[in-house]
């Protein structure tokens, strides 16, 4: 009787110290991914959250694992965007999201990397939620560049006279609807870009019909892509738009425009 006793209290002992060192190693990577961030070393602190979101859980406590694990991918997720990944970016914020879904900076952020995703109607739901929990961004001097950026882009109707197959002469009042940027030059500038695309691809529609969807945020160059419909006599095709906004020098247009019948991957 007295072996059985001195065996489970070797066993309670044993797991309780395996519990403690499991605990402790799993906090050092968190901590020691924490300090690479504060010293600009990405690569390094993505490492050390990984082996943290990797970890066998099963030891820790509820609190402790969903807290803990939570900020690890949120970190994860913030440096895979200052490292310029987007795609892994928004992968890593939903996952500290389904772990804790009142998150209000992982849901912020990752309506920010939406947005640069292109993926604006997806973007907003997060933000909206981040707003009503009552945060806004960390930078006190950009302040809030998501809540400028959809302050910008608002449902109206652009209308102006647009030359009919540019190279006939004639021109014909033309209408843009929907949520989008960017003022009338550009609209010219990317009807243009499309006309020639239609020509290319025999499309004969007139631009009768013009919707023309979200775009991205125009920020360090950064290429965006919106969506445009177009149509005349009850036919229509999509039309994306790719924008970039470094043209080369001398460039005759306010931005290079390529257009595409496909959207970008």
């Amino acid at each position: 009787m007295l072996k059985i006793i001195y065996f489970l209290f070797l066993t309670l002992l044993v797991t309780g110290m395996s519990y403690a060192q499991t605990l402790e190693e799993i906090e050092g990577h968190f901590q020691k991914g924490l300090q690479y961030s504060r010293n600009g070393m990405n690569d390094e602190a993505i490492k050390e959250f990984h082996e943290v979101v990797t970890a066998d859980p099963s030891n820790l406590t509820k609190d402790y694992y969903v807290q803990t694990y939570a900020e690890a991918f949120f970190d994860m997720g913030m440096l895979y965007g200052k490292n310029g990944d987007s795609e892994k970016a928004a992968e890593n914020l939903k996952k500290s999201l389904e772990m804790m879904p009142d998150h209000k900076r992982a849901l912020y952020y990752l309506s920010y990397v939406f947005i640069n995703l292109g993926e604006v109607a997806k973007a907003k739901p997060f933000y909206e939620r981040a707003k009503l929990l009552g945060f806004t961004g960390d930078d006190s001097q950009n302040g809030d560049i998501v809540g400028r950026y959809f302050d910008s882009v608002k449902k109206r109707a652009l209308t102006f006279q647009y030359p009919l197959f540019f190279e006939s002469g004639k021109s014909v009042p033309v209408t843009i609807e929907g949520d989008f940027g960017g003022d009338e030059e550009l609209a010219r500038d990317t009807l243009t870009a499309i006309e020639k695309y239609s020509k290319i691809v025999n499309y004969s529609g007139s631009f009768q019909q013009i919707l023309a969807e979200t775009m991205r945020v125009k920020e360090n160059n950064t290429i965006i892509v919106e969506k445009w419909t177009v149509g005349d006599n009850g036919n229509q095709k999509d039309f994306w738009v790719r924008y970039n906004f470094a043209p080369p020098k001398d460039f005759p247009y306010k931005v290079m425009i390529n257009v595409s019948e496909k959207d970008y991957e």
